[in-house]
């Protein structure tokens, strides 16, 4: 039986120092013959491979090299680059091994263990069908061809159940087949585990007694003075509204005065020789069809390793227009997906954001609005900042700016409003560790899970 976690295992250690020509050369074919274990059947399959998907000898060697740099597969570049489809590299794949490329059957049944976990992961799954054969569907590594081969030859009897099959296809499966628990799960949210800190209880009942206590005491205090009731009032108004107008000059002073007085900072060194780490974007849309096109758009100008960048596109499942609208935006974004959210209550952005969290696999996550046009280096400059401080750090803030601000008045205090927040205000409380409003963005760790009665901003 071919042994699933020998397949998967990770073959060379992803380096990312930039080679000379000579050195590409010798890289690629060590890279090769390490990589096919010097196996020549192996070598005869990729090479078949490759003439069948019309891949040539330069691109198979870049999509190499890329796989080494990025801390990827050769499969995922080539699919990444646009060089070849998954579902040709998937036929390709299959015929050359004299294997059946067949699609997940959507109603097949996705096998558990006997813990009860499911029988998958990112390139494997066994499932049973209606008539109770069993399959185990495969989306191979390149580079691990003579794996795969090995195990065939050991036990003959396995093609019969064997598939080839996509990289998007186990990835519905393995999300169709949990997706009724991930719904439960996200609409209780922090509700289920953690009752006292969810936004969901408003007021615990000694809050409620004091604020019966606090109205109270105001109506008494309304119906014996009426005169002095309101000044009072307005004298608490006025003193909160100065109080909080000096603290944001008491903010821009002392802004100015340490950006004057602070030493120009030499740019951070660069970053070591190791993997790209994997982005999961969360994008939330309702109703907003009009919005998937140049937000597609935005996503695909990031500035990050296609292969280790997947963007999902939240929508609600009784949205369908703003779900095609998606679907024809992200045609030729093989690494960008969409995900219905089931129609329960509540119907808001932190539900619809739990439900798709379980199937982000990357190490940082990220989360957009619809309206949101991120600068293309932004997922770099989050990666520089979590790079350059202490573990601690989960949680980076990228300025939000305002791109109307020249169209009247109103849009220009906006505009200054964000200004003030995002480049002063913010940053002046977490220098001294005070707590701030918004959050822009996790190291992906560190986040279960986002209350479900909580306004949530974009963030990264």
């Amino acid at each position: 039986m071919l042994r699933l976690t020998e397949y998967s295992h990770t073959d060379v250690e992803a380096r990312g120092t930039l080679l000379g020509a000579a050195q590409v050369a010798a890289e690629i074919a060590g890279a090769q013959r390490d990589a096919l274990g010097c196996a020549a059947s192996a070598v005869e399959v990729l090479h078949r491979i490759l003439e069948t998907c019309g891949i040539t000898q330069t691109e198979f060697q870049n999509a190499l090299l890329a796989a080494r740099l990025h801390g990827s597969s050769v499969d995922e570049e080539l699919m990444a680059g646009t060089v070849v489809s998954a579902r040709e590299l998937a036929s390709a794949t299959a015929e050359a091994l004299g294997l059946v490329q067949e699609d997940i059957d959507p109603n097949a049944t996705l096998l558990r263990d006997g813990r009860g976990a499911l029988a998958a992961s990112e390139r494997h799954a066994k499932t049973c069908d209606g008539a109770l054969r069993a399959r185990l569907y495969l989306a191979p590594k390149l580079e691990r061809l003579d794996t795969l081969i090995a195990g065939l030859r050991r036990t003959p009897g396995l093609a019969r159940s064997l598939r080839i099959t996509t990289l998007a296809d186990i990835a519905a499966l393995r999300e169709a087949a949990d997706k009724t628990e991930r719904s439960n799960r996200a609409r209780l949210s922090l509700a289920a585990d953690h009752n006292r800190w969810s936004a969901r209880d408003v007021l615990t009942p000694l809050q409620a007694a004091l604020l019966v206590v606090l109205l109270m005491l105001l109506a008494h205090g309304w119906y014996a003075s009426p005169q002095w009731f309101w000044f009072a009032l307005h004298a608490t108004a006025s003193s909160a509204a100065l109080g909080l107008t000096l603290f944001r000059l008491r903010v821009l002073v002392g802004t100015v005065r340490e950006r004057s007085r602070a030493p120009s900072r030499p740019p951070p060194p660069a970053a070591p020789d190791t993997a790209a780490p994997l982005y999961s974007v969360l994008v939330a849309l309702h109703r907003e069809a009009d919005m998937a096109a140049p937000l597609a758009k935005a996503m695909a100008e990031l500035d990050w390793p296609r292969s280790r960048l997947e963007v999902f596109f939240v929508c609600e499942a009784n949205d369908p227009a703003t779900i095609a609208a998606v679907e024809r935006a992200i045609e030729h974004q093989p690494n960008f997906s969409v995900i219905a959210t089931p129609r329960t209550y509540p119907t808001t952005k932190p539900k619809a954001l739990n439900f798709a969290l379980p199937l982000a696999r990357g190490e940082y996550l990220v989360l957009f609005d619809a309206e949101d046009r991120p600068h293309p280096q932004q997922l770099r400059a989050a990666h520089e900042a979590f790079r350059t401080h202490p573990p601690e750090l989960a949680c980076v803030q990228a300025p939000l700016v305002i791109r109307n601000a020249g169209n009247g008045w109103l849009e220009t205090l906006f505009a200054l409003e964000y200004a003030v927040l995002f480049r002063a205000v913010l940053p002046w409380l977490a220098k001294r560790s005070l707590p701030v409003t918004r959050k822009n963005g996790w190291h992906g760790a560190g986040l279960g899970g986002i209350d479900r009665e909580m306004v949530v901003e974009a963030l990264i």
